[in-house]
């Protein structure tokens, strides 16, 4: 399966990646196909340059210039767009988008694919209120011609704050992700044992595989529980 495949536009994803190969594993197909697509890319780098972005694409048979020419791909530090002097205002990334989303529909382009990534901008300090925003993001790309992975670095991150981001994506990408494989290990309970047998092998046989289009995107079974828990 390939991961683009099963993004659509609204979809708001998460990821959680190791290092600039995971991260350019999940981040390269998705862009591939939104390109294909005649979207509008945005890629929101924190530990990653645009030269080497560029560079794998380019490994990998891309044909960046005209693209990059035209502006369907565009790169920008995270720091700039969503933690301005090492904070996070939810104004500053909803102004970025509005902006963006104004610019695609002037360039003719049929959505926006944004990747996100967050690695150390997001301090401690930060982190309560960029939880809250990603809780709150589904509902604002709701009716938007908009699709995201976000990303975080997994070893950066402590675990509760990497549930709480979980938690509030109504996908998860897994590939290459043992973080992800143990959230599944540690299922509730009253879930039907055969479809969780069934996902944790697809993510052992997708953290086993490098191939660049063995991705696959899990939509949480916890959707349900999560509601119950917050009623």
């Amino acid at each position: 399966m390939k991961l683009s495949r099963q993004i659509s536009p609204q979809d708001h994803a998460c990821a959680f990646y190791r290092d600039t190969y995971h991260q350019l594993s999940i981040a390269i197909p998705y862009l591939r196909e939104a390109l294909r697509r005649n979207e509008r890319c945005l890629y929101l780098m924190d530990d990653i340059t645009e030269h080497e972005i560029i560079h794998a694409m380019e490994d990998l048979s891309f044909d960046l210039q005209p693209v990059l020419r035209r502006r369907q791909l565009t790169f920008h530090p995270i720091w700039e767009t969503h933690f301005r002097n090492g904070g996070f205002n939810p104004a500053d990334p909803i102004a970025f988008y509005t902006e963006q989303l104004q610019d695609m529909q002037a360039g003719g382009y049929r959505g926006l694919s944004v990747v996100g990534v967050v690695a150390s901008s997001a301090r401690p300090s930060v982190q309560k209120a960029l939880a809250q925003y990603e809780r709150n993001a589904s509902q604002q790309l709701a009716g938007a011609p908009i699709s995201a992975i976000c990303m975080y670095h997994e070893g950066l991150f402590s675990r509760s704050f990497l549930d709480e981001i979980r938690a509030a994506h109504p996908l998860v990408v897994a590939h290459q992700c043992p973080y992800f494989v143990d959230y599944v290990r540690e299922c509730d309970t009253d879930r039907n044992q055969e479809t969780i047998d069934d996902v944790r092998r697809t993510l052992i046989t997708f953290c086993s595989n490098a191939n660049f289009d063995q991705c696959s995107v899990y939509r949480r079974m916890s959707m349900r529980s999560d509601s119950a828990q917050s009623a």
